[in-house]
């Protein structure tokens, strides 16, 4: 199931005792209604906000897609066939640069620009990385696979609340926002998959372990 702004636009008028959507002066609750969607992305790792790519890592530089950022990136590995194959990287910060050798798969970020970039002393290869999405700039074409578009009405409903009295107590509003919202978030965790533990690790002995 996705959303649209206009559920959430209608959803936002019933909570203010509304039976239609105005066609006038909504600019704001549109707003609003981005400013919680926003919100909502940046509260939990959402399995369905995350996606999958590839780059190219040449002369021990990848650029990355668009707008990830240090805490949008997941993961960052190349995919090797086989069983427990993968080089996956570890993130380190740049200060620690030259502390490891190729071979180690450590990575450093430059991210002062829009698309951020990935700094490693590895050789040539292809890179496949995971990231969490930023939230969609939602209209009446565009949705987010976030399911509920009364969870997106109560979190614009504080923010104009707020706009239309800076001075209001939302807390009460900010109260029940976070509580539907943690019932999605809680849903979620449930149905996580399992992480599946190789032979090696349940029996606490890896390779070169003596």
């Amino acid at each position: 199931m996705s959303v649209n702004r206009d559920q959430v636009m209608t959803r936002l008028s019933y909570l203010l005792g509304e039976e239609t959507v105005p066609t006038s002066g909504i600019n704001a609750r549109q707003g609003f209604i981005q400013d919680a969607l926003d919100e909502i992305y940046r509260s939990h790792e959402w399995e369905w906000a995350k996606t999958t790519a590839t780059t190219a890592l040449t002369s021990n530089v990848a650029t990355l897609a668009s707008g990830i950022g240090l805490d949008l990136l997941v993961d960052i590995r190349e995919v090797v066939s086989g069983a427990n194959d993968d080089k996956v990287y570890t993130r380190i910060s740049y200060e620690e640069s030259d502390n490891f050798e190729q071979g180690t798969y450590k990575y450093w970020l430059d991210t002062s620009m829009d698309n951020p970039v990935v700094n490693t002393k590895e050789a040539d290869a292809t890179l496949t990385y995971r990231y969490s999405q930023m939230a969609p700039q939602i209209n009446a074409s565009v949705t987010t696979p976030f399911p509920s578009a009364n969870v997106v009405a109560l979190g614009a409903l504080k923010y104009l609340r707020q706009a239309e009295n800076p001075f209001a107590d939302v807390s009460q509003e900010e109260q029940i926002f976070r509580a539907r919202l943690e019932e999605y978030i809680a849903n979620e965790n449930r149905n996580k998959p399992r992480r599946t533990r190789s032979r090696q690790s349940t029996q606490s002995h890896y390779t070169g372990a003596v």
